[in-house]
């Protein structure tokens, strides 16, 4: 009967507990990041800030003798170097980052602020008006021009290159990296600030209005604790499986502490792997997806693309690696609860009147005593 209990017991711990706690784990630390207010009102200007740095300093690569660099990635990073602003402030003069730091930092901030009960549950929309406005002001159409005019003159292949862009610009198109005659200059900028504002709408709802009863409710607080109420769920499978394969007190506590051990394990291996993956992205542009290989300039904002999933990963799979650690912490102290439990096995002591009675020689066993002849 022993082995049968034993073997279903695994079997519940492979097929249900595990894959559980696992799940649960994952999805309590991701719903903590996406409610916390810190990743709705912190993210968003982290990442902006890490992508303004990214493009100041490939523009700043470009006045070096990078060998990594291609000819046309060269020039192209060349002729926005040669323009004498840098993109940071090309998005500070034109208004975007106006923008980014009023209207959308504001109405982060209010989301945020009605998640904590603080406000009333209103509607939330973004204004895109001042960035469509932006995107089209005189600042950006002359930085546009003076990265053009700084690139090499075009030779017959260029020039076709370019009017086929123009002919058809949402294409897929390889645009070489070289000066067009001022017409064709001028239609590809005008070309260009359209499609930067073709899809965008002028407001974007956030957040619809949500009636949230009783007034003032911790939306943050009360999510996080619905989702720790539902590790009961592999709780009470691991509950199952110690119970059939338990065969004391100290056992059943090694069950269910090591199971847990392994499930918290397993999602907080994965979460620092996640979190590392960064790192691990500065393979991929050594393999081809489909056939294409990619470019020096493609590879290295690959590399540095990289610095933005850290900061994401740094607010949303941060606090999965803290739930896993929690539940590996838990699964410790279960199985510390063995040793509590734990009770040698009794020696059967000997009887005092065993040990006051003197042996009783067997006969049997005695020596054959020698007879000596009787005496005359």
């Amino acid at each position: 009967m022993k082995p049968v209990r034993t073997f279903f017991a695994v079997l519940i711990i492979a097929l249900i507990a595990l894959p559980l706690l696992f799940g649960m784990t994952w999805a309590v630390g991701l719903t903590r990041a996406v409610v916390s207010p810190d990743f709705i009102a912190e993210m968003p200007g982290e990442i902006i800030s890490e992508t303004r740095n990214i493009m100041d300093e490939m523009v700043r690569l470009g006045k070096t003798d990078d060998p990594s660099l291609d000819e046309e990635s060269r020039a192209w990073l060349r002729a926005m170097a040669a323009v004498g602003r840098t993109p940071g402030e090309v998005l500070d003069e034109s208004g975007i980052t106006t923008w980014l730091e009023g209207e959308l930092d504001q109405s982060l901030k209010q989301i945020s602020a009605i998640l904590r009960g603080e406000t009333a549950p209103v509607p939330v929309e973004l204004n895109m008006v001042p960035l469509k406005s932006a995107l089209q002001s005189p600042t950006m159409r002359t930085w546009l021009q003076g990265v053009f005019s700084n690139l090499p003159e075009c030779g017959e292949r260029g020039m076709a290159e370019w009017r086929r862009f123009v002919e058809s610009p949402r294409g897929t198109h390889n645009l070489p990296a070289c000066r067009p005659g001022a017409e064709i200059s001028d239609n590809v900028v005008a070309l260009a600030m359209d499609r930067a504002i073709a899809d965008i709408p002028d407001r974007v709802e956030l957040m619809e209005r949500v009636d949230i009863h009783p007034r003032g409710v911790d939306i943050v607080r009360t999510v996080s604790t619905v989702t720790f109420v539902l590790f009961l769920i592999p709780a009470l499978a691991i509950l199952l499986a110690s119970l059939l394969g338990a065969s004391s007190k100290s056992s059943f506590f090694r069950w269910a502490g090591i199971t847990t051990l392994i499930g918290g394990g397993l999602a907080l291996t994965s979460a620092m792997a996640a979190r590392n993956a960064a790192d691990w992205g500065s393979w991929i542009p050594h393999f081809q997806f489909g056939g294409h290989q990619f470019t020096p300039m493609e590879s290295m904002m690959v590399d540095r693309m990289g610095r933005l999933w850290s900061v994401v990963g740094e607010h949303i799979v941060q606090p999965v690696i803290e739930v896993a650690g929690g539940v590996c912490v838990v699964g410790l102290l279960i199985f510390a609860l063995s040793y509590a439990f734990y009770s040698r096995p009794k020696v059967q002591p000997r009887t005092a009147s065993s040990q006051s009675e003197p042996a009783i020689p067997n006969p049997q066993d005695e020596p054959a005593r020698e007879t000596e002849p009787p005496s005359k």
